[in-house]
C-alpha cells in the first residue's frame, strides 16, 4: 500500500470517529496517532500492515473501545459517500 492510500485510510478512520461516533477532531486525531504508534512498535511493522485489512469504520469502532451496533442502512450513505470521499 502506498503512502497516499495509507493517508486516505487513516483519514477515513478519523472521519468515522468525528462524524459517526461524535468525537471532537483533536480527540479523534490523538486516538488515530496513538494507535498508529502502537502498531508501528509491533513486530517488524506486521501489525501496522494488518490494520489495513479492516474497514475504516470497524477500526474506528475498535479505537473507541467498543463495537457499536449502528444501523448500517442509516450510516451507509454517510460512510460511503461523505467519509470515504473526504478521505481521498
Amino acid at each position: 500500500m502506498d503512502d497516499r492510500a495509507r493517508y486516505r485510510f487513516w483519514r477515513a478512520v478519523e472521519e468515522c470517529l468525528v462524524q459517526i461516533h461524535n468525537l471532537e477532531r483533536p480527540v479523534a486525531q490523538k486516538k488515530v496517532l496513538e494507535f498508529q504508534k502502537n502498531l508501528a512498535e509491533g513486530p517488524e511493522g506486521l501489525m501496522y500492515e494488518m490494520a489495513f485489512h479492516f474497514e475504516p469504520f470497524d477500526l474506528a469502532c475498535e479505537l473507541i473501545g467498543k463495537k457499536v451496533d449502528l444501523p448500517l442502512e442509516e450510516y451507509r450513505e454517510k460512510y460511503l459517500h461523505q467519509i470515504l470521499n473526504l478521505a481521498s
